[in-house]
C-alpha cells in the first residue's frame, strides 16, 4: 500500500498499525495547496480465525466511528472527519493527523507529581465531559488512544471506531441493550466486559489512568471483590486518592456516573494545586526528530525512497542540521536518479564536515553516474589518500579510470581493490 494514492488523492505515505479488519495509514493529500498530512483507516473484509469480530461488525463500527468523528470533530482536542468512502470494495475513512506521542510514551518514561496527576485527570475527563454531552461511550481510553499534541502540548482523544452512541427515548430516557466486548482488558470495567458499557465504564478507565500515573504500572485486581489495589504504593492525597477510587469501584451503582460529577469533585480540591510552592512540574521531553527519522529509516530500509524522503523532511524542518536525515535523503535522491538534488544535500553536509569519508564518497558516487569522470576521480583521491584501506574508493577509482582509458592506472587501482576486497574481482571484471 504504500506509495499508492487512494481517491485520486490521499497518497500513502506509512503504516502507523492496526490489524484484523482495519489498517490506519499516515498519508499526505496531494490535493491540498499545503500537503496535508493525515490519517487514512481501511476498512477490509479479511479473515481472522483470531478475531472474533465478524466482518458485517466490523462494517457497521466503521460508519459508527465516521459518524462520531463528523458530529465530535469540531472539538479542538478530538481529530477532524476530512472524507468518508469506499474504493474497490473497500471502505475509507480520512482524518486529521494529530503531530505528537502517545500518553503511553510519557507514562512508560517520567514519574507524575501529585498536580500532574491532577491536571491529567482534569484534561482528560473535559474531553470526555464533551464526548457524554453527545450521548457517546468511547469504550477505548487508554494511554495508546491520548496523543499529547506537539504544537500545544494538549491531550487529544483519538480512535474512535470502538464507540457507542446511546440512543435517547422521547421521554429523555435512555435506551439499553447488550452490545459487543471491545476495548483494552486493563482499562474495561467488568460491565463492558460483559456488553453492558455505559458513560460510568469510560470514567473507570480514565481512573486507572490516573492511578497508573501514581503508581508507574497498572494496579491489580483484588480476585474476591473485584476492585483496585493501589493505595499502599500511593503518594497523594487522600482527597485525590478517593476520587480515584470511586472511579474505579468496582459496583456501577458506587462509582462516577458521568465525567461531569468528577469534574465537579475535581474542582473542590483546585485550591490544592493553584499556586502551589511544593509542587514542580516535570516537562516529558519527547524526540520527535527520532520518531521521523525511524519512521523514514523504516521505509528506506524497504525502498521506498520517496516516501522516506517525506519523513526525512518533516525531521529536517525540526532540526535542519540533521545529519542522518540529510544523508539518508541524499541516499534516497540517488536510488531515485535524482541526481542533481542528492548533490545539493551531499554538498551541504560537506560545508558542515568538509572531510567526513561517508559523505565524500556518496558524492563521488553520484559524479560518477552523472558522468563527471574528472570530479568524481579527484574526490576518490581525496578519500583513498585519507584512508588508503577504503575499498569501494578503489572500486569506483577502477571504473573512472577505465573510462578515461588510463590502462595502467586502471590495473593498479584494479589490484588494490580486489587485495582489499576480492569479492569485487568477479564485479569489476564484467565491467572492464
Amino acid at each position: 500500500m504504500i506509495g499508492k494514492i487512494i481517491h485520486d488523492r490521499y497518497k500513502i505515505v506509512y503504516f502507523l498499525g492496526g490489524g484484523g479488519f482495519g489498517r490506519a495509514y499516515l498519508a499526505k493529500d496531494i490535493n491540498s495547496s499545503d500537503n496535508n498530512w493525515c490519517v487514512l483507516k481501511q476498512l477490509k473484509s479479511v479473515f481472522n480465525p483470531l478475531n472474533n469480530m465478524n466482518y458485517e461488525t466490523a462494517k457497521r463500527l466503521f460508519y459508527t466511528e465516521a459518524e462520531t468523528l463528523r458530529i465530535l470533530g469540531n472539538y479542538n482536542q478530538i481529530p477532524k472527519l476530512f472524507n468518508f468512502f469506499e474504493e474497490n470494495q473497500h471502505l475509507y475513512l480520512v482524518e486529521e493527523f494529530i503531530d505528537g506521542y502517545e500518553l503511553s510514551e510519557e507514562m512508560n518514561n517520567r514519574s507524575f507529581n501529585e498536580q500532574e496527576i491532577y491536571n491529567l485527570l482534569f484534561d482528560i475527563l473535559t474531553i470526555l465531559k464533551f464526548v457524554q454531552d453527545n450521548n457517546v461511550i468511547h469504550r477505548d481510553i487508554s494511554p495508546d488512544n491520548l496523543i499529547r499534541r506537539k504544537e500545544d502540548n494538549k491531550l487529544v482523544l483519538i480512535d474512535f471506531g470502538a464507540v457507542k452512541q446511546l440512543l435517547i427515548d422521547p421521554d429523555g430516557k435512555l435506551r439499553r441493550k447488550n452490545t459487543i466486548t471491545i476495548g483494552k482488558e486493563d482499562y474495561m470495567p467488568h460491565e463492558q466486559a460483559d456488553g453492558r458499557p455505559g458513560y460510568y465504564s469510560d470514567i473507570y478507565a480514565v481512573g486507572i489512568i490516573g492511578i497508573q500515573a501514581c503508581i508507574g504500572y497498572i494496579p491489580s485486581k483484588d480476585y474476591d471483590s473485584g476492585e483496585i489495589t493501589w493505595k499502599h504504593d500511593s503518594y497523594i492525597s487522600s482527597q485525590l486518592a478517593n476520587i480515584l477510587d470511586k472511579m474505579t469501584t468496582y459496583y456501577v451503582k458506587n462509582r462516577y456516573q458521568s465525567a461531569l460529577e468528577v469534574l465537579t469533585d475535581l474542582e473542590k480540591l483546585s485550591y490544592l494545586y493553584i499556586n502551589s510552592d511544593n509542587q514542580t512540574l516535570i516537562s516529558f521531553k519527547y524526540n520527535y526528530t527520532q520518531q521521523w527519522y525511524t519512521r523514514g529509516n523504516n521505509l528506506k530500509n524497504i525502498k521506498h525512497h520517496n516516501e522516506a524522503i517525506l519523513l526525512y523532511k518533516k525531521v529536517l524542518e525540526i532540526n535542519p542540521s540533521h545529519f542522518g536525515s540529510l544523508f539518508n535523503m541524499g541516499v534516497a535522491y540517488s536510488y531515485l536518479s535524482l541526481y542533481e538534488e542528492a548533490l545539493k544535500v551531499f554538498n551541504k553536509l560537506l560545508e558542515v564536515k568538509p572531510f567526513n569519508i561517508k559523505t565524500l564518497l556518496q558524492k563521488g558516487i553520484i559524479l560518477y553516474k552523472m558522468m563527471l569522470y574528472d570530479e568524481a576521480f579527484k574526490i576518490f583521491e581525496i578519500v583513498t589518500q585519507t584512508q588508503p584501506k577504503q575499498a569501494l574508493a578503489w572500486f569506483y577509482k577502477t571504473l573512472i579510470l577505465q573510462q578515461l582509458n588510463e590502462q595502467e592506472a586502471v590495473i593498479d587501482a584494479y589490484q588494490e581493490a580486489v587485495k582489499l576486497r576480492p569479492y569485487y574481482q568477479n564485479l569489476l571484471n564484467s565491467y572492464l
